[in-house]
């Protein structure tokens, strides 16, 4: 498991508009970057019924792709570039199992496709929400009070190990 590095702590701040959640309060955490690894950076808003998560991802290189794209007079690399083992690269795309939790019992889980930005340079970016009717089991009456963590995980798309990246944060109901 890689160790988080906390990179904005807004849990002072105050709430503005968060009229379902109460007051509710998130973290910003970023996995400390490793050798070869994919890297993840979310950022967690309270909206009124919902948790809008939005941030970046980036694939790391394989070891058979080029890092960018190659000068037309490099057959061979352009040859990688273009294969379909690079795509996902090129793309950086990749799935993202998002996931809350209350008192240490998953009460949501979804996944989302990112599509990427055809761009391995400036990666993909996340935009998922965590709706309240999901951590209720579809009540309308609000979630139950208490502090939920919600977790961000970006799944390799080589399947290749230690190469996953999380985020997480935490949020408050009632």
């Amino acid at each position: 498991m890689r160790a988080l590095r906390r990179t904005a702590d807004l849990s002072r701040a105050s709430c503005v508009g968060a009229v379902v959640l109460g007051c509710a309060f998130v973290t910003l955490v970023t996995p400390t970057p490793a050798l070869a690894a994919d890297r993840i950076t979310v950022q967690a808003t309270v909206v009124s019924d919902h948790i809008h998560l939005t941030g970046y991802y980036w694939v790391q290189k394989p070891k058979t792709c080029p890092a960018t794209k190659p000068r037309i007079t490099n057959t061979a690399a352009i040859h990688a570039w273009n294969s379909p083992h690079c795509e996902m690269y090129k793309e950086q795309s990749a799935d993202l199992e998002v996931r809350a939790l209350h008192n240490g019992l998953v009460v949501y889980a979804g996944s989302h496709t990112g599509f990427g930005s055809a761009s391995p340079l400036t990666g993909a970016s996340i935009d998922a929400n965590i709706y309240v009717f999901q951590l209720t089991g579809g009540s309308s009456n609000g979630c139950p009070a208490g502090t939920y963590t919600w977790v961000v995980t970006l799944i390799d798309p080589y399947f290749r190990p230690n190469y996953n990246a999380s985020a997480r944060g935490s949020f408050r109901c009632g």
